[in-house]
């Protein structure tokens, strides 16, 4: 019996569930299970080689997504213009979900004589209003940004949610950075800041090509996909109760989060490229992408980039960083990266830098400002060889992807543009 590949029904035009069912099934996928479960589709493999192609396709011309959009907005390996395009069309559901939960939780706590003392309705409630705040974030930053797409909307995973937004065309971008973040961010504290610095380091991107005479299209995404550790530090709010903080600094000593976040991440980035294609003018055969992680977000793409396949990823920036999954005796082939291709940012005052006197207990991996194999870029004050402007220094632990006193993105973001451009040559050293 002859094998029906699936993109045969696709063409055929069977009906949107035959080929839902197909595609599927042949990529070892089951689409159903409830947001945040085992079964989301944040949790399944990746739709691979022809399959995602065909799905693709199934997007555009039976308007899938806009009929499904439970069963494309999360999926990695779907375009992300249908994955937007879903995304958008859930908020406001998932907007009188979490509103209708959180008003049922305070009904029941109102009715409990010992107000939530004896089970976890306080920490449901305290799980639902940050739900919301991230949907108000998410909502937020769409309005700030017009050329946004919503890449993730997982109202229903972890306590706070999670949620992605890209700045430019991920689907056709020649130069793509993916950000994760570290410790105290989820979708309502950090994601609107996120979405600004995307936008800032896409628009010092293009800065540097047209500086150098050298066309491309950029886009930048900010990915809050995982649940990193919640400590109280520079005002955060870890939990309802005491023992919030306890946990959340147990995590904080811990990997396992940052385990579980670079499984997603690893799957979000390989399905970005795998449904990239180039734009009608474009003459590049695969996207250029970078992954950048900040702190404990470092660690969550260090041990990305050792799931993925060589040639996912070019480009990666550690940027305060407190270790990283590797050792000074490794090299940059081990995270799928060429020589010259991982690349390290510390301030000078970064308190980050302390840990290794800490010991083994806090330290996720080696240093990667000790390693000879990873690049030292500049957060010193000074002009980008790239973009002849003055960018100021960046200071402490946040700095590093934000604007200076002239508006202009700091030296090390500045650095960072240029690696996401593929033009390293013109970032600036450090030491």
């Amino acid at each position: 019996m002859r094998v029906i590949h699936p993109r045969e029904f696709f063409n055929r035009k069977r009906s949107v569930v035959v080929a839902l069912v197909v595609t599927l099934f042949w990529s070892g996928q089951s689409a159903m299970g409830p947001s945040g479960s085992d079964n989301s589709p944040l949790n399944e493999p990746l739709l691979t080689g022809q399959v995602h192609e065909a799905a693709a396709e199934l997007d555009g011309e039976l308007d899938f997504a806009k009929r499904y959009p439970e069963l494309i907005g999360n999926r990695d390996g779907v375009t992300a213009s249908a994955r937007d395009q879903a995304n958008r069309s859930l908020i406001p559901k998932r907007r009188d979900e979490l509103l209708a939960e959180r008003d049922r939780i305070q009904r029941e706590l109102s009715a409990d004589k010992f107000h939530g003392a004896f089970n976890d309705k306080a920490a449901a409630l305290f799980s639902a209003e940050r739900k919301i705040e991230g949907l108000e974030a998410v909502q937020r930053a769409l309005a700030a940004h017009p050329d946004a797409k919503l890449l993730l909307l997982d109202m229903g995973a972890g306590e706070r949610g999670r949620a992605a937004i890209a700045i430019g065309d991920p689907d056709t971008a020649e130069h793509l950075s993916i950000t994760t973040p570290g410790i105290n961010s989820s979708p309502g504290q950090t994601l609107t800041g996120m979405v600004d610095e995307a936008a800032k380091l896409k628009s010092e991107g293009e800065a540097i090509l047209r500086k150098q005479g050298s066309p491309g299209s950029v886009a930048s995404v900010a990915w809050i996909g995982y649940d990193p550790p919640q400590f109280k530090w520079e005002g955060s709010n870890p939990g309802p109760g005491w023992a919030d903080e306890l946990k959340g600094l147990f995590e904080l000593s811990q990997d396992t989060r940052a385990r579980r976040g670079s499984e997603s991440f690893a799957r979000f980035c390989q399905g970005l490229a795998a449904v990239w294609r180039p734009a009608p003018d474009s003459s590049a055969m695969r996207p250029n992408i970078t992954v950048l992680g900040h702190s404990y977000g470092s660690l969550v793409v260090s041990l990305a980039l050792q799931q993925l396949p060589k040639g996912v990823v070019d480009n990666a920036v550690f940027y305060g960083s407190p270790g990283i999954d590797m050792t000074e005796t490794g090299n940059a082939g081990q995270l799928g990266l060429g020589p010259g291709h991982a690349f390290v940012l510390q301030s000078d005052d970064d308190p980050i830098q302390r840990i290794p006197g800490w010991g083994p207990m806090i330290a996720y991996g080696g240093f990667p400002t000790a390693f000879p194999w990873v690049v030292r870029l500049s957060t010193h004050a000074g002009e980008g060889p790239g973009d002849g402007v003055f960018h100021d220094a960046a200071r402490g632990h946040a700095d590093y992807p934000r604007s200076g006193a002239n508006g202009e993105l700091r030296m090390s973001g500045y650095n960072m543009a240029a690696v996401l451009v593929g033009r390293p040559d013109l970032a600036v050293r450090g030491h």
